[in-house]
């Protein structure tokens, strides 16, 4: 429900409605917190950043921004692959990352 909210949110901010993309954002931001979900946290901070952004809103973008970008950067460090051979709930496959010559996407 969090990760919806946060795509409608997005949506309104890209037709430039902040002030419905704030009320789409916040809730967004209470389930995510009431559910641990980090990523949907981590992109309603990050929603809200724009939103206050495109609102002119300098000081809370800042904040807003730098709890998300604390978010994807711990998200980041928990997912990244374990040494090679290993395996186990921290191994991660590694996709190829496509490029203009790719004729099938994904694989």
């Amino acid at each position: 429900m969090a990760a919806a909210l946060n795509w409608q949110g997005e949506t309104v901010h890209a037709c430039g409605d902040a002030a419905q993309a704030i009320r789409d954002h916040s809730p967004a931001l209470e389930l995510a917190t009431e559910t641990d979900n980090a990523p949907a946290l981590a992109s309603a901070h990050g929603g809200l950043a724009r939103a206050h952004h495109l609102r002119g809103q300098l000081d809370r973008t800042r904040r807003q921004a730098a709890l998300a970008l604390n978010l994807f950067e711990t998200l980041v460090r928990e997912v990244q692959p374990s040494p090679e051979g290993t395996r186990g709930p921290t191994s991660c496959t590694r996709r190829p990352v496509p490029t203009t010559t790719t004729r099938h996407w994904p694989p």
